[in-house]
């Protein structure tokens, strides 16, 4: 569970950062040359929550979506179809886990659950939580932006912020021009960051499965001794003639 002392110091950096920003941008003598350089580095801080919009990304995202040789549209065609599928699926899932829940019915395995840092998740491990989350929101919202740039739509920029804990990404686009868009073009650009999403756990699933042999050249076998058991009463282990 969260210490009270974390909860403090939690509280009290986002109330601080708060009360900073709120003074700088009312005082008579920071207000003028704060709120500026607030404009042009585009940071804000609310309640819990700090943003950074910035416009520099986007001749990146122009330069990759004009690369010619990779099928863009092939490419989110087939996330709009994996999309509508998984779509269906989940709401599957979650209809049955609320039937189970109304009836009260046992799940022999979770198959949704939910990740609270310093309840079902350690807090050694929140940093590794946070980093996997950031890059899966940042590659989710690239999706967005791809797609929208293939479609003819204009990017206007892409935001970051951190609400309390918990880092994120968004992309803004125009809404007239995507308005003016078909349903399935719009339907490609919706789909795309979720499509991307897939691709990550897939890529993943193969890089964990693989990771045995991707690390074979930094093991030797049959050399040294290590650990085979440890008896229950004396706890002195047993040691043999083995690999690592």
């Amino acid at each position: 569970m969260i210490s009270g002392s974390t909860l403090s110091y939690f509280f009290g950096f986002w109330a601080l950062a708060y009360l900073i920003d709120a003074g700088l941008s009312v005082h008579p003598f920071t207000k003028q040359r704060y709120l500026e350089l607030r404009g042009r580095s585009g940071i804000s801080i609310q309640v819990l929550q700090a943003r950074f919009f910035t416009q520099k990304l986007n001749p990146f995202f122009h330069r990759l979506g004009n690369v010619d040789w990779f099928p863009w549209g092939l490419w989110f065609s087939i996330g709009t179809a994996f999309s509508a599928i998984f779509m269906c699926l989940s709401v599957v899932v979650l209809s049955l886990l609320a039937y189970n829940t109304v009836m009260r019915k046992p799940i022999e395995k979770q198959i949704i659950t939910p990740v609270m840092p310093g309840v079902n998740l350690p807090l050694s491990q929140v940093g590794f939580y946070m980093l996997t989350l950031l890059v899966c929101v940042v590659l989710h919202e690239a999706g967005h932006a791809l797609a929208a740039l293939r479609e003819k739509v204009r990017l206007h920029g892409f935001g970051f912020f951190l609400f309390g804990i918990y880092p994120g990404a968004y992309v803004d686009i125009s809404d007239s021009d995507l308005c003016s868009l078909s349903p399935l073009r719009q339907l490609r650009i919706y789909c795309a960051g979720v499509w991307h999403n897939g691709v990550i756990v897939f890529l993943s699933l193969i890089l964990f499965h693989a990771l045995p042999w991707l690390l074979v050249p930094a093991y030797s076998t049959n050399r040294g001794v290590g650990v085979v058991s440890v008896l229950e009463v004396m706890h002195i282990p047993v040691v043999c003639n083995t690999s690592f």
